[in-house]
């Protein structure tokens, strides 16, 4: 098990060997468990987010888990709905537990 020793949100989380089959899939699903279980939506934070994940992870997937944390970047700050007509907005706890519970 290895550590992300940064400040803030993800101060202290730590990571475990996984095997994959889908890489970038599981990238953007732990991304998102961590933003919901921390509650990291401002951008310092979810850059912090983003240096764990790189720091902690083989240069062999740095191109997915970029490209992983691209999506959600785009999901918590693009201020126009994407080209289908859902789209996300956090109010209160119960809407982003709500959203813990969907397949992104």
């Amino acid at each position: 098990m290895r550590v992300c020793r940064r400040q803030g949100m993800v101060k202290e989380s730590m990571a475990v060997v996984k095997k994959s089959e889908d890489p970038y899939e599981d990238f953007k699903k732990s991304m998102m468990e961590m933003i919901v279980e921390k509650q990291i939506f401002e951008a310092r934070e979810l850059e912090e987010l983003l240096h764990c994940f790189l720091t902690l992870n083989s240069r062999h997937y740095q191109g997915v888990i970029v490209e992983a944390f691209s999506e959600i970047w785009k999901l918590v700050f693009t201020d126009t709905p994407s080209t289908s007509s859902e789209f996300y907005c956090f109010t209160d706890k119960s809407q982003i537990d709500q959203m813990s519970k969907l397949k992104i």
